[in-house]
């Protein structure tokens, strides 16, 4: 589910009508909403961007786009200056203060750079960095994961294109197709090993949790960052030196399509495709992924996977039913959910994290139009706007709170990593899932189009359990969440390992 961390970085608007929600964007724990209006709403976890304390005054109109990295988000207003909130040692504002005590990675230090000229925002897990219509970069956030640049600073104060990361790295590609790499050394921030092959003619760079792959103009590939996590490809270097057409990635590697249909693989679980090599020698259209695991559709329809069997590496089960008329596929962290072309849906993978979609199989056998997902659950939603969810129930998978909400009039579906949220057609929001990471909107739901529509509390026992999921998450692998960091880290990849 990585793609994840790639993150240029924010969705798409959907338009609404004055006064209702035009979109929503997500940190791991809270959600915050733009209006039609240009104003900011902000819910889940205070310490994790629900509050807009710190920024409240500045975001009652004007937004454009919002950013977030695991911990804070960014606002961009339509003059191009930035205002943050949320954790302040992860890009966030602890306060709006004339008083130079902001903590380290906190925007404060870097606002007057950010009062004008912004045209885009890239965030990793705990940093932001802005490239301004002067081509130049800001940055701010944790040090170590590239919220200091003041390294490179002189090769980004011009000239710069797009912004690429890692978890903890920074990339950036200039217009001379050149590269420049900040942040943890070890994650993707030191290139240093392979400068001499980034000199000129980059096109496209991706990334896994803690590796780049920068695709050339030329077909070739050059890689860096921790060797576990594909930035070691000298194994497939000479399938890797002209022929690459695009490159996927889940948490530990990457997987590279050829003009020729043939997959290339390497890096950590998933690096290794030896046993359906012969599958993947012709014919494939786009690859997905999981955290640890790859799916590869093919262009018949039919699927072929490979990678950690417990994330969805192993779909024989399944296979009878993945041989043809597969169109899309998304992803949780562990488990992969296929829409056919006829709308219906077959999953497979870790069977608590989504796989075992039994409890709505008659919902998933026509009709579905998109999937959403948190890390731990699917939302799938119809052609008819209703929505149905399955996997873990303390993390999104049990909507039964607010079903009745569900049951038509949905437009899209957001996600934390334990939460999600679906905007109406009519520019409203339903939220459900752990309370204190997003799910909960009832402090907000006044500006939602709702006087509360949101999921009960659950159970000590349950909020246990979603945090203890969390944590073998943040331990293993993730939106981002992209995203799905979305970036989420749901963002990012069911979108990013279908992106």
């Amino acid at each position: 589910m990585l793609g994840l961390l790639t993150l240029i970085c924010c969705q798409p608007l959907l338009r609404a009508e004055p006064g209702t929600v035009d979109a929503v964007y997500s940190t791991l724990h809270a959600f915050a909403a733009k209006m039609s209006d240009g104003s900011v709403v902000a819910w889940g976890d205070s310490e994790d961007g629900g509050s807009l304390v710190s920024a409240a005054y500045f975001v009652t109109s004007g937004v454009d786009t919002i950013y977030s990295t695991s911990y804070a988000f960014a606002a961009k207003k339509y003059d191009g200056s930035v205002h943050t909130w949320g954790s302040p040692s992860q890009g966030g504002n602890q306060m709006v203060s004339t008083s130079a005590d902001g903590s380290e990675g906190d925007s404060y230090w870097v606002n007057e750079e950010l009062l004008s000229g912004v045209e885009m925002i890239c965030s990793n897990t705990e940093a932001f960095a802005a490239k301004k219509s002067d081509g130049s970069v800001v940055t701010w956030g944790a040090s170590s994961a590239g919220g200091s640049s003041k390294l490179v600073s002189r090769p980004l104060a011009s000239g710069v294109e797009t912004i690429y990361s890692t978890w903890y790295a920074f990339a950036v590609k200039k217009s001379d197709g050149s590269v420049v790499t900040w942040g943890s050394p070890s994650k993707g921030g030191d290139s240093r090993s392979v400068s001499q092959h980034l000199t000129s003619g980059v096109d496209t760079i991706y990334s896994t949790c803690c590796a780049f792959a920068a695709k050339k103009s030329d077909g070739s590939v050059v890689t860096w960052g921790d060797a576990s996590d594909g930035g070691d490809s000298y194994s497939v270097n000479d399938q890797l030196t002209s022929g690459v057409e695009v490159i996927y990635s889940n948490t530990e590697a990457f997987a590279a399509k050829k003009s020729d249909g043939s997959v290339v693989t390497w890096g950590g679980a998933g690096g290794d495709s030896f046993s359906v090599s012969n599958h993947l020698t012709s014919g494939v259209d786009t690859i997905y992924s999981t955290d640890y695991a790859f799916a590869a559709k093919k262009s018949d329809g039919s699927v072929v996977t490979w990678g950690s069997s417990r994330s969805g590496g192993d779909s024989s089960w399944v296979s009878d039913r993945l041989t043809s008329g597969v169109e899309t596929i998304y992803s949780t962290g562990s488990a992969f959910a296929a829409k056919k072309s006829d709308g219906s849906v077959v999953t497979w993978g870790y069977s608590l994290y989504g796989g075992d979609s039994s409890s709505v199989s008659d919902y998933l056998t026509s009709g579905v139009d998109t999937i959403y997902s948190t890390p731990f659950a699917f939302a799938a939603k119809k052609s008819d706007g209703s929505v149905a969810t399955w996997g873990d129930e303390t993390a999104g998978g049990d909507s039964s709170s607010v079903s009745t909400h569900l049951a038509s009039g949905v437009d899209a579906v957001f996600s934390t990593c334990c939460a999600f949220a679906a905007k109406t057609s009519d520019g409203r929001v339903v939220t459900w899932g752990s309370p204190s990471k997003g799910g909960d909107s009832s402090s907000v739901s006044q500006h939602l189009g709702f006087s509360s529509v949101t999921a009960s509390t659950t159970t000590p026992s349950a909020t246990t359990t979603t945090t203890t999921s969390l944590q073998l998450y943040k331990d293993a692998s993730y939106a981002t969440t992209t995203s799905q960091l979305s970036m989420f880290v749901g963002l990012l990849t069911g979108v990013l390992g279908a992106l």
